[in-house]
């Protein structure tokens, strides 16, 4: 319930002017959930990949579906079509992104920015902050709410095949101060941010799009190395959520599971230990690291 009531702020939030984040309404908020059914409070936990508008308006009327996702498209095209899901839907559409490098990832007419690595090389936070602010405004335009970024994976094994560039590079430290001033940037813009993938993704070298993937870091090396940005972070930045990893990470848990589904992981160490108290989303759950029958090593 206040998973559910979390996103339903979001939401509302950002039902506001370009740009603007205004104080949710919590009354508002506290009866639409009493009066959900319980097929709509399941169905709000949900973010579904939008492609086709009649099929993404079949799953907001069927499934009650609490968010979309969206890769390429052209701007004009799907701010028009945002506009129009939002008005067949019961309640509030979060709609998400992966703008890791600027608007122009996945949208044709807004820009493109270098990848992390190459703003690593800058060492300059406010260039990130810039390069932030400007993919939040460019986001919010056509009504985006919930950017997946920034990556706050630092880049310690040279054999990963999936974070390499995308990650600011491999001093945590390093990592944890860019981050934090893409955090500020894109929040200050009004498009919240998710620091990911919890609890760390670059020390591994298996892409867990395909496979499950494991940390072996010892204790020291995982709270030094890959924990290290996501406190800092959570300390200077407040991100407005947390994307979990498909990898069973060793220091966390003896069992071979992956941390998108360990209690150890998700309730213990990012909810209790470090405190956050934000939404957490899953990484993609049709990725073989999470759908892999078969977990062991």
């Amino acid at each position: 319930m206040k998973t559910l009531s979390i996103l339903l702020l979001t939401g509302l939030t950002f039902f506001t002017t370009f740009a603007q984040l205004l104080p949710p309404d919590e009354t508002w908020v506290e009866q639409t959930v009493r009066g959900m059914t319980l097929d709509e409070k399941i169905g709000q936990l949900f973010v579904a990949v939008h492609s086709n508008v009649d099929r993404t308006k079949e799953w907001i009327k069927e499934y009650n579906i609490g968010g979309i996702w969206f890769a390429r498209a052209e701007a004009q095209r799907i701010a028009a079509e945002l506009n129009e899901l939002q008005e067949s839907s019961k309640y509030p559409l979060l709609v998400t992104v992966d703008f890791e490098k600027g608007a122009g990832t996945y949208v044709d007419g807004a820009t493109n920015l270098p990848i992390n690595m190459a703003m690593g090389a800058s060492r300059n936070p406010d260039l990130v902050y810039k390069a932030a602010l400007l993919t939040a405004r460019e986001a919010r335009a056509i009504g985006v709410h919930v950017n997946f970024a920034p990556v706050v994976d630092v880049n310690n094994n040279p054999k990963n095949p999936v974070i390499n560039t995308r990650s600011y590079g491999e001093d945590p430290r390093l990592v944890a101060q860019l981050a934090t001033a893409a955090i500020k940037g894109y929040q200050d813009g009004g498009l919240l941010a998710t620091t990911k993938h919890f609890p760390g993704h670059g020390n591994t070298a298996t892409d867990s799009h395909s496979h499950l993937g494991v940390v072996s870091s010892n204790a020291d090396e995982f709270e030094s190395i890959e924990l290290l940005p996501y406190k800092e972070t959570l300390r200077h930045a407040k991100p407005s959520a947390v994307m979990t990893a498909h990898l069973w990470i060793k220091a966390v848990d003896r069992d071979t599971i992956p941390a998108t589904l360990s209690p150890n992981a998700i309730n213990g160490l990012l909810r209790q230990r470090l405190g956050f108290d934000g939404v957490i989303y899953t990484d993609a759950m049709v990725m073989g690291g999470i759908t892999t029958p078969d977990f062991s090593t």
